[in-house]
């Protein structure tokens, strides 16, 4: 190693703990509306929160065209203060 190598000061950086609980980014509520059979066409709704990042909307749509639900809705939340510090 030369001496300018040496004497060039670390870049900081921000570690992010993997484990969990710094979070996985923007939170989602997902709802999710499935036939339930029957007489009648009724529809049922459930709705998930998880990360923003998890949710495969290729899928959704895909499930959507072939039928096996019958219509999603993605509402994303508001950033949690950790990532707002980001700018992220």
């Amino acid at each position: 190693m030369s001496e300018d190598e040496q004497e060039q000061e670390p870049i900081p950086f921000l570690r992010i703990p993997l484990n969990g609980t710094y979070g996985g980014g923007p939170m989602a509520e997902i709802t999710i509306y499935t036939r339930v059979s029957g007489e009648s066409n009724d529809v049922k709704e459930e709705t998930f929160q998880f990360p923003y990042a998890f949710i495969d909307q290729a899928k959704l749509v895909g499930y959507n065209a072939a039928h096996l639900i019958a219509g999603f809705k993605i509402l994303k939340l508001e950033k949690p203060s950790a990532l707002r510090e980001l700018g992220l």
